[in-house]
C-alpha cells in the first residue's frame, strides 16, 4: 500500500513486536520548468482494468501530453497509461485503478490536470489501510490512494527532480558521534573545481548519505569522497572510517497511519539487528527517511 504527502515523503507506520514500520510518500514544491502541475502525473504504474471498446488501441503516440489528449478527446475515458518504451497509449474509465506497471517508464494520470491536485494534500480517513486494496483506497478522496513519489518534482524525462533551494535536512552528523562507516558508498571521482562532496550530494534528490576519508587513496593522506543512494550498516559497518560523513533527507514528509500488529514483506534490511529496541527504531526510522524511495519501515 502506497501512501501521499505534500511537500516531501509521506509516512505509513505498522508496529509489529515493539518494531517500527513506516510508509512514506515523496513530494514537494511546483517546478516551474515541468509543464503539468506537480501531482498530476504518476511514474512506474498504469490503469487497469483498460477501456474494451476502443478501436485501435494501444495508440502509438510520442508523449504522456499526447496519450492524456487521446483521453480526454475520448468519451468515457478518465485515464490514461503511456508507455514509453513502446510509444503506446491505453485508455481506461473511472472504475479503473492504479497499480504498479510490470516494467519501468510508464505515465499515468487523469484526463484532464487539476491546478492543484489533492494527491498533494488529501488523507485517507481513520479506515487506512484497510483488508483489501479496494476499500483502502476507498478511504481516499476520489477512491484513490496517491502512488509513490506522485508530488515529487520532476524532470520532462520523469527523472527526479533536486528539491527547490537545494533543501536537505541533516538526519546523522559524525561531528555528533554518527560513526558513518556505511557499506554501499559509490566513490565520487569527478567533483568540479570548488565543489564539495557534500554540496554534491545536497544537490542530488538520489543521495541520502556522503563522507569523506583519507585512507583509501594510492596518494597518502588524500580525501576522497564516497555517495550513497541510501546507507547500509552505518553504524556498525566496515565502510572506511569518515573524516566527515552525514546522513541527509531531501525535502519532508508526512506521517499517514501508525499502526499495530501488522508486518510488511519484501522489505530490504537496511543494517544488522540492534540489541537497543529504541535505538533501532530510530536507526531504521532515519535509514528510510533518507532513502527518497523508501516507503516503509519496520
Amino acid at each position: 500500500q502506497q501512501s501521499v504527502a505534500s511537500n516531501s515523503r509521506n509516512t505509513d507506520m505498522c508496529v509489529r513486536d515493539r518494531t517500527l514500520a513506516v510508509v512514506l510518500l515523496a513530494a514537494a514544491g511546483p517546478d516551474g520548468t515541468f509543464s503539468q502541475p506537480v501531482g498530476c502525473f504518476s511514474y512506474n504504474y498504469r490503469f487497469v482494468p483498460i477501456m474494451n471498446d476502443i478501436a485501435g488501441m494501444p495508440f502509438t503516440v510520442g508523449s504522456a501530453l499526447e496519450c492524456q489528449g487521446k483521453c480526454e478527446g475520448t468519451a468515457g475515458c478518465a485515464y490514461f497509461s503511456f508507455i514509453s518504451r513502446s510509444g503506446h497509449c491505453w485508455l481506461s474509465n473511472s472504475s479503473s485503478n492504479a497499480v504498479r506497471a510490470p516494467v519501468e517508464g510508464s505515465v499515468t494520470g487523469p484526463a484532464r490536470c487539476q491546478a492543484k491536485d489533492l494527491a498533494c494534500s488529501a488523507m485517507p480517513d481513520a479506515r487506512f489501510p484497510a483488508i483489501t486494496p479496494g476499500k483502502s483506497r476507498a478511504t481516499w478522496p476520489g477512491n484513490h490512494q496517491p502512488t509513490n513519489l506522485q508530488c515529487w518534482p520532476r524532470l520532462a524525462s520523469g527523472f527526479p527532480r533536486r528539491c527547490p533551494y537545494h533543501v536537505a535536512t541533516v538526519l546523522e552528523d559524525t561531528i555528533h558521534g554518527w560513526p558513518g562507516r556505511c557499506e554501499n558508498m559509490q566513490k565520487i571521482d569527478d567533483l568540479k573545481h570548488g565543489e564539495t562532496c557534500k554540496q554534491r550530494c545536497v544537490q542530488s534528490a538520489l543521495c541520502g548519505v556522503w563522507s569523506v576519508e583519507n585512507t583509501t587513496s594510492k596518494v597518502k593522506g588524500k580525501e576522497t569522497c564516497w555517495h550513497a543512494l541510501h546507507g547500509v550498516n552505518c553504524n556498525d559497518g566496515k565502510g572506511p572510517r569518515p573524516v566527515r560523513a552525514q546522513h541527509l533527507m531531501h525535502g519532508s514528509y508526512r506521517r499517514l497511519a501508525r499502526l499495530k500488529g501488522l508486518r510488511i514483506p519484501n522489505l530490504t534490511r537496511a543494517f544488522k539487528i540492534s540489541h537497543d529496541a529504541e535505538e533501532g527504531r530510530r536507526r531504521c526510522r532515519v535509514a528510510c527517511l533518507s532513502y527518497l524511495f523508501c516507503q516503509y519501515w519496520q
